[in-house]
């Protein structure tokens, strides 16, 4: 791993950071453990051991107001926008505290069940086979984009229980809110057009979802749409916070497993000898796809704010300031991970990633992701024989919260029967 040698730490937006941020992550833990960065307005904590105990610690709360950033007054339509906006955010999961998380993380729980996971790995199975039977004969598949986004809007929509003919206006919408999200949420100076249209996203998100939530108080399914119904039915759950927790599944479920396949399969890749190890002994594919998930970790932190005054690593943290817990940081601490800047597919399993969080804050989708990561990963290249990056060069999102490529074009041989069949 090359040495830090950036002038601006806290410029995490700037290309050498997104490409690499290993060099900062090493340089934080060696030199400056509880950083404060101005331009996050909060403290950077980076070794695994301090992220494990602020994960756990109850004298930091996950909730996250809704344009606490703002710097600049709204007009009253800007705050009508808001005021529809702010339950989206402040009632996800991650941004919640107890009672009211522990409330609905136990509701979402059955969501997450080991035998509904059985059952949605065949359906996973047959969407990337029928997925992958549409461009077999091209040679050429753009792996984010054409492949990991749209398989698992299909993943997510089927779990939730919407009906395919709902499926495209649904992208449609989520992929416009995930946009707008971080230009709104992302800077003191949000454009009022994004404000009002990231409301008006969500009115039609709502209208398109309201007949599923209707139609599932007459006749219940076997879907996530039923089982929020039920809660609602028992005085669980209100109808607004099943709008947002559907939205809050969809974008955790596609948005962060789309960016590990491809940096995961990127990874292999530039790894040949570890992507051998792994088409050789296929006994180690669990053990791999948690490498990959440690090495990619597409959600690189998570904010926190301090509700009393509290010290680490000697560092005083004052009442009411944020901290930017930084997961990915801590899959690459050297103390808990040897030689932690390598992939290695066969890693034993001895410490915990980081990944998912820890504690009550733990991703309900882990299981989910594992498996599909289970799924696609080998089906890829074995449906895909000889694929290989069609650019040594790759372009990151500007996005230092969600780690992932723009585009991921990738080549690979037309097998003979394919070829045949399309002559």
């Amino acid at each position: 791993m090359s040495p830090f040698h950036g002038n601006d730490i806290d410029n995490l937006l700037q290309p050498e950071y997104l490409a690499n941020p290993c060099p900062t992550f090493n340089h934080l833990q060696n030199n400056d453990p509880v950083h404060w960065n101005p331009q996050l307005n909060g403290w950077m904590v980076s070794r695994y051991d301090d992220v494990l105990a602020l994960l756990q610690d109850t004298r930091v709360s996950a909730a996250s107001p809704f344009g606490y950033i703002f710097r600049r007054s709204l007009s009253a339509e800007e705050q009508v926008a808001v005021s529809f906006i702010r339950p989206y955010v402040e009632q996800s999961l991650l941004n919640m505290d107890p009672p009211g998380q522990t409330r609905q993380r136990a509701i979402l729980g059955a969501a997450f069940s080991a035998r509904r996971l059985a059952q949605m790995r065949t359906r996973v199975q047959g969407f990337v086979d029928e997925m992958l039977d549409e461009v077999q004969s091209r040679g050429t598949i753009e792996l984010m984009n054409q492949f990991a986004f749209p398989l698992l809007f299909k993943v997510i929509f089927a779990l939730l229980g919407l009906p395919p003919e709902a499926h495209a206006q649904a992208r449609k919408l989520f992929n416009e809110a995930s946009n707008l999200i971080i230009k709104v949420n992302s800077t003191p100076y949000p454009a009022s057009e994004h404000l009002l249209r990231f409301a008006e996203n969500l009115r039609e998100t709502e209208d398109l979802i309201r007949p599923y939530i209707e139609e599932r108080r007459q006749e219940p399914q076997n879907d996530v749409i039923s089982l929020m119904v039920e809660a609602e039915k028992r005085g669980d759950l209100s109808e607004k916070e099943i709008f947002v927790l559907c939205s809050q599944l969809v974008f955790a479920a596609h948005e962060t497993t789309a960016n590990a396949i491809c940096t995961g399969v990127l990874a292999l890749l530039q790894n040949p000898e570890q992507l051998d190890l792994l088409q050789k002994n296929p006994d180690i594919l669990p053990l791999a796809v948690e490498e990959i998930l440690r090495y990619s970790v597409p959600g690189q932190m998570r904010p926190r704010i301090a509700r009393e005054d509290i010290e680490i690593q000697g560092t005083h943290i004052q009442k009411g300031q944020r901290i930017f817990v930084m997961l990915a940081a801590a899959n690459f601490d050297e103390k808990h991970f040897a030689c932690p800047h390598a992939l290695q597919v066969e890693r034993p399993k001895k410490e915990q990633i980081m990944t998912f969080g820890h504690g009550i804050h733990y991703c309900l989708g882990g299981a989910l992701a594992r498996m599909e990561l289970q799924v696609i990963i080998p089906t890829l290249f074995q449906r895909l024989p000889g694929l290989r990056l069609a650019s040594t060069s790759v372009q990151w999102r500007p996005n230092f919260l969600l780690r992932g490529l723009v585009e991921l074009p990738l080549l690979f041989d037309v097998p003979a029967e394919v070829s045949h069949d399309a002559a």
